[in-house]
């Protein structure tokens, strides 16, 4: 299964949804089905030793599957900085409960409760689309920019470090990150996180 839960458009139209964006032709002849996540309904879980949310609701979809492989963009975000890998798994949120915490506005607060509902649902691998990424005020207004990289881990937090450290932003600026780690859920020592033979340096730009 491929699923999608968009906030705020083509929420009712899957076939446009997944053919837009070109998730429909890179899927042909697969066995694949393509669905969205409030289509298999919402389960009510409750969060341990939480920072902002003592209760969220998440996709059955994403509680009841064996294995959970995150595939989001490497972007800057207006009220997080960057989004990446952990905060893509707010879309396993319910619509209601993510426009809920999009409302406490202060940029902790919200980085703080995004990495609430990600220890709800971590997933078992990431795969960050940073071939084209965005920069400037994200997600909704901001503009392409061509990075040219692929990355993955198993680990959501290492994978947002690194990226983050790409478009020139430390990870201690990102609560989202920050608080994922504080809650046990990865690494955000960019020193301790294993790159093989990549060059970060020379692979680094600057991103609005």
């Amino acid at each position: 299964v491929v699923a999608d839960e968009p906030g705020y458009a083509l929420v009712d139209d899957p076939s446009r949804l997944f053919s837009d964006a070109g998730i429909a032709q890179a899927l042909e002849g697969l066995p694949v089905e393509m669905r969205l996540l409030k289509h298999g309904g919402y389960r009510d879980v409750l969060v341990e030793n939480p920072l902002r949310v003592s209760q969220v609701r998440i996709s059955r979809m994403i509680l009841d599957a064996e294995v959970v492989i995150n595939l989001p963009k490497c972007k800057t975000h207006q009220m997080t900085l960057f989004t990446g890998a952990v905060k893509n798994m707010f879309g396993a949120v319910a619509p209601r409960d993510r426009v809920r915490l999009h409302m406490l506005g202060e940029f902790a607060a919200f980085g703080e409760a995004v990495a609430d509902t990600f220890s709800t649902c971590i997933p078992h691998f990431n795969v960050l689309d940073a071939v084209t990424a965005m920069e400037g005020k994200g997600p909704s207004h901001g503009r392409p920019r061509q990075l040219g990289l692929v990355l993955g881990s198993t680990d959501a937090v290492a994978l947002d470090t690194v990226a983050a450290h790409l478009i020139g932003i430390g990870a201690d600026e990102v609560r989202v990150i920050g608080a994922a780690s504080e809650r046990g859920h990865g690494t955000a020592d960019l020193a301790a996180i294993d790159v093989g033979d990549a060059d970060l340096a020379s692979l680094r730009q600057e991103f609005e």
